[in-house]
């Protein structure tokens, strides 16, 4: 009788690869399907983080999970870079001159314990994290779906096979998509903790405006680079590939600014945002909301109606009043959520009108307090901000730690509700 071959009691995986030559080390590239990264690979504990790499985020890995779950058609990755102190066996198959070695690399059964990972501790612990969820969502469906072929209603009987078809569909993604995977053999301890700071020191971040201005994943992005066109204060005048504004500069703020803007105004000063949280919301629901927001701040505002017109530049702004200061701006977005903005089933922004007259009214009388007075190159502001404890003495900007943004923010609405500026003069904390 022939014999039959079972991958299930073999002592190696054999996986087809490529074999090239790194700095005198054999590098094998090969293809892995989704659901095999974390068998394959260590997956990292945030808990516990490894001597060889640093510690990985639970809350990072679980947003890289969801946005490979959530974007079936447009989703990408770098390779995932592992290294071995080890020797693996190659069979070579299909020899090219001066060309890339082709052919069957052998790893052990245990090559998730001689594979050091370089870079994508957080995209393996993504996908072990969404492979565990998926199988709980399909143990759930399954169980509906039992429950209510016994007692349950038609369309409890469809919603049920509906989840559980999803489910399906997302397990049999992780098997058919793949990612690859760069192997670097007869790497030393020394050698990779080496490797990962050469990493480290040489990947070339990009900055917050350059992420919001490339970024269309997320709702927040999409909406701040809306605005910049949509609306008159704005148009011409966001810095787009800067974090900040320039001082002297004719823009208002960064597009990184007004991407938090955005999402004070949608969420408010504390809402978590993730990026299934933004999901929820539409585009045109959020671009519509923050819209009135910059309306009411330029119509409370003289300065701003004199940018909008164009008879007043934006770098006067910032020398001659506290609306030049990007933290006045997200505390005032975290208030007008706080007065006009209501989340409704967590996934539509309803506008309230009468919050939006309160803002309004508030910040027209908050304004005539935000002139930064220059006597003799000495700058100050009225006395009444001081007390509010967000501005050190003698400083004319705020404090923009989280727990001061918080505080004005609140500050700035109780002040509308009450229909008296500066009273109280400060929120305790």
């Amino acid at each position: 009788m022939e014999e039959i071959t079972l991958g299930g009691y073999s002592s190696t995986k054999n996986l087809v690869a490529q074999q090239v030559t790194r700095g005198g080390k054999a590098v094998y590239i090969v293809s892995l399907p989704i659901h095999l990264v974390p068998v394959h690979l260590d997956v990292p504990n945030p808990l516990k983080p490894l001597d060889t790499n640093r510690a990985v985020s639970k809350a990072h890995a679980e947003s890289f999970g969801h946005y490979w779950l959530k974007q079936p058609n447009s989703w990408t990755v770098p390779p995932l870079l592992v290294d071995t102190s080890n020797q693996l066996e190659f069979e070579l198959t299909l020899p090219i001159k001066d060309g890339p070695k082709i052919g069957v690399l052998k790893i052990p059964d245990y090559s998730n314990k001689i594979l050091r990972t370089l870079d994508g501790q957080h995209r393996i612990l993504g996908w072990d994290f969404i492979r565990g969820k998926l199988l709980k969502d399909l143990e759930s469906a399954q169980n509906q779906l039992h429950q209510a072929k016994i007692s349950g209603t038609e369309i409890e009987k469809q919603l049920a096979q509906t989840k559980l078809n999803d489910t399906r569909a997302n397990l049999d993604r992780m098997q058919q998509e793949q990612v690859t995977l760069e192997i670097i053999t007869n790497v030393s301890e020394v050698e990779h903790k080496t490797f990962f700071v050469v990493i480290a020191d040489n990947a070339q971040g990009i900055n917050t405006s350059e992420r919001a201005r490339l970024d269309e994943t997320n709702m927040t992005s999409r909406v701040a680079k809306m605005l910049a066109a949509s609306v008159p204060l704005l148009n011409g005048r966001v810095e787009e590939r800067k974090s900040s504004a320039i001082k002297k500069s004719g823009e208002i703020m960064s597009l990184a600014n007004l991407r938090d803007i955005v999402r004070h105004t949608c969420f408010g000063i504390k809402g978590k945002v993730t990026l299934v949280r933004e999901q929820q919301i539409d585009d045109q629901n959020a671009l519509e909301i923050t819209e009135r927001f910059f309306q009411a701040m330029q119509d409370a505002s003289p300065a701003l109606k004199e940018i909008a017109s164009g008879r007043y530049v934006s770098n006067q702004l910032r020398k001659e009043w506290l609306l030049g200061s990007i933290t006045i701006w997200k505390a005032l977005a975290g208030s007008y959520y706080d007065l006009a903005v209501r989340m409704v089933d967590n996934k539509y922004l309803q506008w309230n009108h009468n919050g939006h007259v309160l803002f309004v009214s508030m910040l027209t009388e908050v304004a005539k307090k935000m002139k930064i007075s220059d006597t003799g190159g000495q700058k100050s502001i009225s006395n009444n901000w001081a007390a509010t404890g967000i501005f050190n003495p003698g400083e004319i900007s705020p404090q923009s730690r989280a727990q001061d943004l918080i505080a004005l923010s609140a500050l700035f609405t109780v002040w509308a509700k009450n229909g008296t500026p500066f009273e109280p003069k400060k929120i305790v904390r």
